[in-house]
């Protein structure tokens, strides 16, 4: 308002009123080809600044910031070196784009933010690629052109900015800006009051706003970019009072910038400039800002204040350090504030997501790094996806062993930090979900159980696992009840704590965080309206302080929960592997590679991770989600699909031995799953190496392989000429653990036996001792799911074992210094064999590869005692295998006791160091058993021997390639006699064939029906799913029960109608058992891939089926009812309907039931010459045709044209279609079915029905026997329930030996991780980026050297125009000389007084004296000139230089 009186003046506080704003909405920037949008708000000058926040988060929904950049400079339009000014907005808009900054302005389209604004316009043209950069600007409403445009509440107001007047004092808003508040004092035309609320704003920022809801504030730093003396007031503001916020200078912009750098540069320790730069800046500052003397003086106290405060001010300088960006010193700017901590630096990193700023400037060498604060940052990365950070962290130290614990991967699950993904949904399939559901790790179990298939059992469903988690659970409870009063408060605000949390709130902040709110939910799909709602009951839904579950919860720190045995545990043996699987669920595809570049079992994680991406693909496409996330998950599956052949192809050619083992050892972390049993690259050439092995069990062939098993099936002779594999061959194949199981046992008894005469036979050799070992000792097994060893085993070996030698107790063998017994090396072996896998119960000790060692090594300590004590200097063993915790060797004494009292003494004293003598270790990198060496004067060389003739006929049996022709043969021959007995004339009572036939397929059923009970999976829903998911399974089980069933009607003896009834279904049923041989012909490679075209035409053909089906009732309906309208109700009309129209479909359309009426009355009239008008008139013909028969035609046309032409031909052409792929991949089908079969038979006994019932006797037998061998260890009942029946292919290792395929992998690793970069590296995309960014770097300096030379030419030029000015006046000025001495012995002579004579004779010499003189001054003139001018180009030369 106006002053009341003329002489009043005017002031803000007695001139101004507040009211409600009236004007707010949305900028509409016009000028381009779509408008760019901004919010605006009018505001005034004492707003409070956190309402102003409120606005940005709640109103505007503005992410909260995690950096706030200030930028100060010029007002007015400024020119900034090329290079500088390219610099400055990259450097700025990184720094933006990488912390997620906010970035605060003048908001003027003029002077440094012209700069911002080009920054931003950087980062795209698209204004959503825009919006994720937050520019703020806070300008004066009262400078504003045409602001009153902007009055309107909620209004969109189209902004023409080019259209103003440049001219005048007031200013237009720049269209790079995301918000503007517009602050309003009262005052037009002039600057002041949004300096105020903008520094206001960020005090509040600074101050009173934290990231996330942790306790570090978002931290501030000022940008100065040329300016004038309010700059210098800005700078002096941040540096000068609380809060202090650092400044980064941007020194050659110009002005204020350059006279902070200036005084920066020299500034002294005592705050004071030297006695010579003080007068220069003195001058520079008045000549910058044209001031006097008094002004000059007062800024420059004002610039000394500023750069005495040297820590918080930051100089970059252009070209000073090549890898130094303004992006770089904006953030260490930050890092240098108030001499942060490592731990607190770290944090900041993190939560600008700067991996560059950590890795250059925080972890430095010297840096001593606290466990917790590594474990916090990791956590923090993990969370927030950084997989750069999480790879640094490990480069630094971080022990993921020790990191992840059960607590912690549970809050992984919870967060609701990452990408959105299907996992939900998933979970809720598998649990019941109630509100406030959180995911837990049993729950995760089931889920990746339903994602692999119910066959896979999850590591989180075993019982050790759920009674860590019990334990776990209840140690927490008992904690929350111990700080339940000081964690009150923390129950109703559950939030987010960063790594930088208070330490003494790590029990009420942490404990009781991780069990609130509904985590679960935030997982699903549906995160589009996301839940920070501070109102909603939901918006307590974010994750806990991550390192809460490792502090408090999972007892590290805590003594008084831990016992001794605890502390040294780590909750995951390889916790690689459940990151791995976390990433998978959560859709973290960059960390899932990360996790499977780290670590172990890099081939097993793979092959998972692919598993589990191909069903979240189908459950995503089931629950019918967006394209785009089927598709991406997809995508994943395949990367890791080909990572996994790419490993195994570079492992093979590294090492062809050593990768079949990798293939199938078993994965005791994955469910006891191999690689190959994994069934995702089985169509590899290396992998159908390994099957065709399998394939052909212990036989040696390489042609006509079936001809010579038919040759040994029906004359068994033959079966000697054959080649067989050698023991040592035959130990490099898996096993089962049954078989394992009975190797052991076979060793333990054999060594038994001969332990009475060992003192008398100790003198053989080693060598010997070694073959006999082979001979008797050791038994192996060539398949994955096989149990022939359980009934053939005992008929083709038999009982009696020789009598092992032994080395007298002081022989010894000489090995560089140390001797080492040959009995130490196999008992050393034979420990970690029995501690390492199937137990003589077939129970299987899962224990953590750690455990396993420390075994090991505790039983090879005891039994270094023993030696010591009889004369035996034992190998050394490195000193970390020497040490082992008190739990290792409390769990040692209890896993020997378990396992002692399992097998019932078997192996106990003597027999059980007998035992451990059985085996061979010499070559410690490879398994005992796989590499035999014999020592011959210090050489080892390998030692191949041949199998027995015993052992030849056991391994020409259990072949799996025998099995399955003693199989087809039988079930040809069955299938001949089931065809005579339905060709001849059924009898009252069965014939012996008949009852022959009867006891084949009773015997066949069985063997179904083992093999559906003996199946992984536990209950009976998931055993119906998985057995029945095989297509063969489910046609034998139905032609087993309909021939019981019809056989069951044909022994009715009394009712022949039965009989027949009988006769009938048994005939029906052959159908079924002869659809059952494509499934032994579909192992042949041509075949085969046609049985599997013709399995997926009829799955196609359904479809059209079904279109059929409809087309024929349409039809056949209409057709029946008005040809037939008198009938009564039969099932036989019901026939009729699709009878005559399915015959139609193949050619039969039944020419003379067309249209009987007309055809009647055509012949009538042909015949008799009727009228065919007097015939249809007539009263007969009345009586004879329904009404409307001449429909039924005409429908006949249309279905006809329908049914065969259309449908018909659709069907054909997919039928084309499904062959054309198939034959493709006909190849790849095949292999896949191979797979298969080889693991089929493998599983399936020898001996064909009707003898298959004497093999189920066996293994009655053994399990007896097993169960009486196990009760006195109740403990180990389940798991021996569980594992006695296991007939899972697998090489059983101990920890040694998969730690050294491990090693193997790891190194193939590398290699193959070295061979992808220094392809990308030489790739040609590669070499066109490089060139492309050496081009552009060409490009930037010939630009600069372009800008250089237009100067060097502009000031060339004006030293050229100068020095012919300077030219021109020395001309002139020589002109004058010259007159001069031209006039001055007339001067001279003028002015003397003489007589004539002496005149003439005076005159005569001064005029020689005088022509000499004016000579000399002329020579002396000149020399001045061209010495003056000499110094004039020399300077301006110099000048040039400096230029």
């Amino acid at each position: 308002k106006q002053p009341t009186k003329a002489t009043e003046k005017w002031t803000i506080r007695k001139h101004t009123a507040l009211f409600p704003t009236d004007a707010y909405g949305t900028i509409e920037f016009q000028g381009a080809p779509h408008p760019y949008k901004a919010q605006y708000l009018r505001l005034t000058v004492e707003s409070n600044p956190a309402d102003i926040m409120d606005l940005f988060e709640s109103v505007w929904n503005v992410p909260a910031p995690k950096l706030i950049i200030t930028v100060h400079g010029g007002m007015t339009d400024f020119d900034l070196q090329p290079k500088l000014a390219r610099v400055f907005r990259k450097g700025l808009l990184k720094a933006a784009k990488t912390t997620g900054a906010w970035i605060i302005t003048a908001g003027i389209n003029a002077g440094v933010v012209r700069q911002v604004a080009a920054a931003v316009d950087g980062s795209g043209s698209v204004s959503r690629v825009r919006s994720k950069i937050v520019t703020i600007g806070i300008a004066p409403w009262g400078l504003l052109k045409k602001r009153d445009n902007l009055l309107g509440q909620d209004a969109v107001v189209p902004y023409h900015p080019h259209s103003f007047s440049p001219k005048g004092r007031f200013a237009v808003l720049n269209n790079r800006h995301s918000y503007f508040l517009l602050v309003d004092n009262g005052t037009i035309g002039r600057y002041g009051a949004d300096v105020i609320l903008r520094k206001r704003l960020e005090s509040y920022i600074s101050e009173k706003r934290t990231l996330g809801n942790g306790t570090r504030s978002v931290p501030v730093v000022c940008v100065v970019l040329e300016g004038g003396t309010c700059t210098i007031k800005a700078v002096y503001d941040c540096v000068c009072t609380s809060p202090r916020v650092p400044v980064v200078v941007c020194d050659g912009s110009g002005r204020a910038a350059d006279l902070l750098a200036f005084a920066h540069q020299y500034v002294q320790e005592d705050g004071q400039l030297p006695e010579r730069v003080k007068p220069q800046l003195f001058s520079l500052v008045q000549f910058v800002f044209g001031y006097d003397d008094e002004a000059a003086e007062k800024l420059l106290e004002q610039l000394m204040m500023c750069v005495r405060q040297r820590h918080l001010i930051t100089v970059f300088r252009l070209g000073e350090d090549q890898k130094q960006d303004v992006d770089h010193a904006i953030l260490t700017a930050l890092l240098k504030e108030q001499n942060l901590s490592a731990s607190d630096q770290l944090a900041l990193a993190l939560a600008w997501n700067r991996v560059d700023i950590a890795r250059s400037d925080i972890f430095v060498l010297g840096q001593d790094w606290p466990k917790t604060a590594l474990h916090n940052a990791m956590m923090e990365a993990l969370i927030n996806d950084r997989v750069d950070f999480v790879r640094l962290l490990l480069e630094n130290g971080v022990s993921m062993g020790n990191f992840l614990t059960i607590g912690r991967l549970e809050e992984l699950y919870n967060t609701d930090k990452g990408p959105p993904n299907t996992l939900f949904y998933v979970v809720r399939d598998v649990v019941k979900i109630r509100d406030g559901y959180r995911y837990r790790l049993p729950h995760i179990g089931l889920a990746i159980e339903k994602l692999m298939g119910y066959a896979y059992k999850s590591s989180y469903t075993t019982e050790p696992f759920r009674s860590k988690y019990v334990l776990y659970r209840n140690k927490l409870k008992k904690l929350r009840k111990q700080n339940q009063d000081s964690t009150r408060d923390s129950f109703i605000s559950d939030g987010y704590v960063t790594p930088l949390a208070n330490p003494d709130n790590l029990v009420t902040d942490s404990v009781l965080a991780a069990y609130s709110g509904n985590r679960a939910l935030s997982h699903h799909i549906l995160w589009r309206s996301r839940r920070d709602n501070p109102a909603s009951n939901f918006g307590i839904m974010a994750p806990p302080k991550p390192v809460a579950v490792q502090e408090t919860v999972i007892d590290i720190e805590n003594e008084s929960l831990c016992s001794d045995t605890e502390k040294d545990m780590d909750d995951f043996k390889y916790p690689f592997n459940e990151l791995l699987v976390w990433a998978v669920l959560t859709k973290r595809q960059e960390m899932a590679l990360c996790m499977w570049q780290h670590g172990e079992e890099a081939m097993a994680k793979a092959l998972v991770a692919c598993r589990l991406y191909k069903s979240l693909a189908k459950e995503a496409a089931e629950d019918y989600l967006e394209v785009e996330i089927c598709e991406e998950l997809k995508n994943h599956a395949e990367d890791f699909r080909k990572l996994s052949l790419s490993l195994l192809e570079h492992c093979y050619n590294h090492d062809d031995a050593q990768t079949l083992q990798l293939l199938t050892y078993e994965l005791i972390s994955w469910g006891n799953e191999t690689c190959l049993s994994l069934a995702v690259m089985v169509n590899n050439k290396h992998c159908q190496i390994l099957l065709a092995d399998l394939w052909h069990g212990g036989l040696r062939m390489r042609s006509h392989s079936n001809l010579k098993v038919l040759f040994g099936l029906f004359c068994p002779l033959t079966i000697f000429l054959l080649e067989f594999k050698s023991r040592e061959e035959l130990l490099l194949q898996p096993q089962t653990a049954a078989e394992h199981e009975n190797d052991l046992n076979d060793s333990s008894s054999s060594s038994s036996s001969s332990g009475t005469d060992s003192s008398s036979d100790s003198d053989f050799s080693s060598d010997d001792e070694f073959q006999d070992n082979e001979q008797d000792g050791e038994r192996r097994r060539n398949s994955a799911e096989s149990t022939q060893s359980m009934n053939l085993a005992g008929l083709f070996q038999g009982r009696r074992k020789r009598t092992r030698p032994h080395l007298k107790d002081g022989s010894s063998m000489s090995n560089g210094g140390n001797t080492t017994s040959t009995h130490e090396i196999i008992e050393i072996a034979n420990v970690n064999n029995i501690l390492a896998v199937t137990n003589g119960a077939g129970t299987v000790f899962n224990s953590p590869r750690s455990h396993a060692r420390s075994r090991s090594i505790a039983s090879i300590q005891s039994r270094t005692s023993q030696q010591q004590q009889v004369g035996i200097t034992p190998r050394k063993t490195p000193p970390k295998q020497i040490s082992t915790s008190k739990k290792e060797r409390i769990i040692h004494r209890e896993t020997c006791s378990s396992l002692t009292n399992c097998v019932c003494g078997i192996m106990k004293g003597k027999n059980l160091q007998r035992k451990f003598d059985s085996s061979d270790h010499g070559n410690k990198s490879a398994p005992p058993s796989l590499s035999k060496m014999v020592t011959i004067a210090g050489q080892s060389v390998p030692h191949m021997r041949p199998i027995k003739f015993r052992r030849k006929m056991y391994e020409f049996y259990v072949a799996p390639i025998t099995t399955f022709w003693a199989w087809a043969i039988t079930f040809c021959v069955f299938l001949c006699c089931f065809a005579y007995t339905l060709l001849v004339r059924t009898l009252i009572r069965p014939t012996w064939l008949e009852w022959l036939v009867f006891a084949y397929v009773t015997a066949f059923g069985l063997e179904h029906l083992r093999k559906f009970i003996m199946s992984e999976p536990e209950s009976f829903a998931q055993k119906a799913k998985y057995f029945f998911n095989n297509t063969w399974n489910l046609l034998a089980t139905l032609a087993v029960a309909t021939y019981l069933i019809g056989f069951g009607l044909r022994l009715d003896v009394k009712h022949k109608s039965v009989r027949a009834i009988g006769r009938v279904v048994l005939a029906c049923n052959s159908m079924l058992w002869s659809i059952k041989l494509l499934d032994f012909i579909s192992v042949h490679p041509r075949m085969g891939p046609y049985i599997t075209m013709a399995g997926k035409m009829i799955q196609n053909m359904l479809y059209i089926i079904v279109l059929l089906f409809v087309s024929m009732l349409a039809f056949g309906l209409a057709r029946q009812s008005i040809t037939y309208p008198n009938e009564t109700w039969h099932w036989l009309l019901l026939r009729n309907i699709f009878y005559k129209p399915y015959f139609m479909l193949y050619g039969e359309v039944y020419a003379g039931e067309i249209d009987t009426c007309g055809d009647g009355a055509w012949d009538t009239h042909i015949e008799k010459g009727i009228a065919i008008s007097d015939l249809y008139n007539g009263t007969r013909f009345d009586e004879t045709c329904p009404h409307g028969y001449w429909v039924p035609p005409l429908l006949m046309t249309g279905f006809l044209l329908i049914a065969n032409i259309l449908l018909m031909s659709m069907l054909l052409a997919i039928f084309n279609n499904i062959f054309e792929k198939t034959d493709r991949v006909s190849k790849e089908i095949w292999l896949f079915q191979r797979y298969r079969q080889v693991m089929e038979y493998e599983s399936t006994p020898f001996l064909p029905p009707p003898l298959t019932p004497l093999y189920y006797l066996w293994m009655i037998f053994k399990c007896i026997k097993t169960k009486r061998s196990c009760t006195a260890n109740s403990k180990l009942t389940t798991k021996t329930n569980s594992k006695l029946f296991d007939f899972a292919l697998k090489l059983f290792l101990n920890a040694d030996q998969v730690e050294k395929i491990h090693d193997f992998e790891e190194e193939c690793m590398g290699d193959l991780a070295r061979e992808k970069d220094y392809e990308r590296s030489t790739s040609t995309e590669e070499r066109i980026h490089r060139t492309a960014d050496r081009a552009d770097l060409i490009l930037v300096r010939l630009n600069d050297l372009a800008s250089k030379e237009s100067i060097l030419k502009t000031t060339v030029r004006n030293l050229d125009r100068r020095l012919e000015i300077i030219e021109s006046r020395q001309h002139e000025m020589l002109d004058y000389m010259r007159q001069i001495v031209n006039a001055q012995p007339y001067l001279i002579q003028k002015a003397s007084q003489p007589d004539s004579g002496s005149f003439s004779l005076s005159s005569t010499q001064p005029s020689s004296s005088t022509d000499e003189h004016n000579q000399a001054n002329l020579s002396h003139t000149t020399n001045l000139t061209n010495l003056s001018n000499t110094d004039y180009l020399s300077r301006k030369e110099k000048k040039i230089v400096r230029i």
